[in-house]
This record gives structure tokens, C-alpha cells and sequence, in this order.
């Protein structure tokens, strides 16, 4: 219901078309943190994947790797961050990082982030299933991300902002990102949508941050519009799982990023997603 509503918002939303714009050579790629992916499309955290299919988060890496795209693996995935990075060490890989009571436990996890993958360090907003969440530390403040960056040197991204107030507050207290995300909900079903929000943030913060969604994307079309609206890239999970329960993990890469042609018929009257924001004013 909740990606329902999401996806119902990006329908809705239209484009202003532009003609004669001598588009030959089209760009849909973007950089992150210094990497150029050859998409603005990447898949999101998700715990357990293997309950999808027997290739788990190694499977789905191996997709984003080869669209030449980002991979978020969770802080309850079937995989560990050792065997991800040994089975896909190409493909630009994220961790999604929920801090602990323990606080040992979270340093370490952050060093074997290090140690063993390139990427940034997610914080999330709230817990996964009851029993993480009964070890998680909810007394966690804007604070805790000074902790975090004297602990490591990873970017840190922040995800679950669905207001200007909290992307601000990322930017004080020294995020590289934002992910713009229902997280958590399940709970808080009258939020709103993560493509409601999502300028809203860029206002906000600018291009002093990095930022991106998660939330509805179904289709090209659906991530040009978060594009223009000020997103760096989007991230998908349903469509993912979508891929491994019903295809097969080995072609996983075409339900997610192979539609192509509808997001080059949303750039057709721009020559990339960036010129379109420059009209924009973004």
C-alpha cells in the first residue's frame, strides 16, 4: 500500500517538453562520491535476500555491478561484508550501518566497512525487525553522526530525511548525503511520499550535499522525474525482488535497468538530466 501510494504521486507528476534541442548524444549517467556510474539507478538496502532467491545479495551486487551502479547491502543480509567484497569487488558497494547500544560492536562494523569495501556508511532512521531493533540504540541524537565521523573517514549518508528542518541539520553536523525515504514506513503511514519531499530537501541543503531517493520507482520515466526534481540517483528494492522471484537472478539487470528507452524519452528534449536542471534553476 505504502509503494502504491508512492508510485501513485510519481504518476502524477508531468513534464515540460522542450523541441529542437539537438539532442544526438544523450547522458544518463552521474557521480557519486567521485564515481561515475554509467546509471542514476541503484538498488537499495534489504535484509535477507536470499528469501527472495538462493544468489542473495551476491546476485543482486553482481546486477548493479554490471549496469555499472551502485549496491546498498543491509545490516541483515544473508552475505557478509567480507564475501560481498571478495564475490563483487567491481561493483560500487554501500553499507547500510544501524548503531548499536554496544557502541564496539558498531566501530567495528565501520572498520570492516573499511577495510573491505569502497563506499559510504548509511545510517538509518529506524530498525529493521524486532530483534535488531531490541539491540539497536534508540537514544541516538544528530550527535551521534560527530561520533561517527571521528570514528571513520567514510562518506556518511543519512537515510529517511522527509523534511528541509532534518536535511539541514545533516549538513550542520557534517553528512556527504541524503537519502530522501520513507524508512520506517510501515509505522508512519501518513508521511509523505518520498518524490513530495524530495525538493523540498534540495531547497533546503542545494548542492551542498549529495542528494538522492528511494521510494515508487518502477520505471525510466519514474527516475527522470526525481532527477529533475533534484535527486543525484534513486534507488529500487520491489522491482528487484520483483526480478529474482519471478524471472531469475540472472536477469535481474533487465527488469531494473533495462528500461532504458523510457528514461532516453524523458531526456529527449534535453541533452542530459543536468541540463534539464540547469533550466530548472537547480
Amino acid at each position: 500500500m505504502i509503494f502504491y501510494c508512492s508510485g501513485k504521486v510519481l504518476r502524477r507528476l508531468r513534464l515540460r517538453p522542450r523541441c529542437l534541442r539537438g539532442v544526438s548524444q544523450l547522458d544518463i549517467g552521474c557521480e557519486i562520491f567521485g564515481e561515475k556510474m554509467k546509471w542514476p539507478l541503484g538498488i537499495a538496502p534489504t535484509a535477507m535476500q536470499k528469501r527472495a532467491h538462493p544468489d542473495d545479495e551476491l546476485g543482486n551486487a553482481r546486477a548493479a555491478g554490471q549496469a555499472g551502479s551502485i549496491f546498498i547491502l543491509s545490516n541483515l543480509s544473508n552475505t557478509s561484508l567480507e564475501d560481498l567484497a571478495a564475490g563483487e569487488p567491481d561493483t560500487f558497494k554501500w553499507f547500510q550501518l544501524y548503531i548499536y547500544k554496544d557502541l564496539m560492536i558498531t566501530e567495528k562494523m565501520i572498520h570492516r566497512c573499511e577495510g573491505r569495501r569502497r563506499g559510504p556508511t548509511i545510517t538509518g532512521t529506524s530498525g529493521i525487525n524486532e530483534y535488531v531493533a531490541g539491540q539497536l540504540d534508540r537514544t541516538i541524537t544528530w550527535k551521534d553522526i560527530q561520533w561517527l565521523k571521528k570514528v571513520t573517514r567514510l562518506p556518511i549518508v543519512v537515510k529517511g530525511i522527509l523534511t528541509a528542518e532534518d536535511a539541514v541539520l545533516a549538513k550542520e553536523f557534517g553528512c556527504t548525503g541524503i537519502i530522501v525515504s520513507k524508512q520506517g514506513a510501515r509505522q508512519l503511514y501518513t508521511v509523505p511520499a518520498s518524490i513530495e519531499a524530495l525538493l523540498e530537501v534540495v531547497k533546503a541543503v542545494g548542492h551542498d550535499l549529495v542528494v538522492m531517493l528511494d521510494g515508487g520507482i518502477m520505471q525510466g520515466i519514474d527516475i527522470f522525474k526525481a532527477l529533475a526534481l533534484g535527486a543525484k540517483t534513486v534507488f529500487v528494492v520491489c522491482v528487484v525482488f520483483l526480478g529474482c522471484i519471478f524471472v531469475s537472478v540472472a536477469y535481474v539487470p533487465r527488469p531494473i535497468f533495462g528500461d532504458a528507452s523510457a528514461l532516453m524519452k524523458g531526456i529527449r528534449c534535453w541533452r542530459s538530466v543536468l541540463h534539464y536542471m540547469r533550466e530548472l534553476g537547480m
